[in-house]
């Protein structure tokens, strides 16, 4: 059944045609990952232009200086955050176009759309991501 459009202009980037083509079943995937990647690098620019940024004065109240640089610092690790975020983004619209996207990259079996759903650059089915949280402590059964 053919999609209806909406009213008005759509806020998604376009796919390619390369893109469409290889995607196939996977293209709702690419079409949302290019969104996350648009979100992602505004979002980087904007920390990165507040927090490379500073306000101090001479004479300012110690615990004032204190609390800018705690803001500063928590800035700073978002943004590593969200460049971790961003780099997983393209690694997930190479495997769209390579042909691999959607396939665990330790067991080489399928990730379930659901996961593919809530998270578009997963890297592991679920089963593989909860062997490496138990593997790395991060989880407890």
């Amino acid at each position: 059944m053919p999609e209806k459009k909406r009213a008005g202009k759509s806020t998604a980037a376009p796919r390619s045609k390369k893109a469409a083509k290889k995607g196939g079943k996977f293209a709702r995937f690419h079409d949302a990952l290019l969104d996350l990647r648009s979100q992602m690098a505004a979002q980087i620019r904007s920390l990165s232009a507040s927090s490379l940024t500073s306000n101090k004065q001479a004479g300012e109240e110690l615990a004032d200086v204190g609390s800018d640089d705690f803001m500063r610092d928590t800035e700073l690790a978002l943004m590593g955050e969200e460049e971790q975020r961003l780099d997983l983004i393209e690694r997930a619209l190479q495997r769209i176009e390579e042909g691999s996207y959607g396939i665990c990259q330790d067991c080489n079996g399928t990730i379930a759309v659901a996961r593919l759903e809530a998270k578009p650059y997963a890297n592991y089915c679920v089963n593989c991501m909860a062997a490496r949280e138990t593997q790395a402590g991060l989880y407890r059964k």
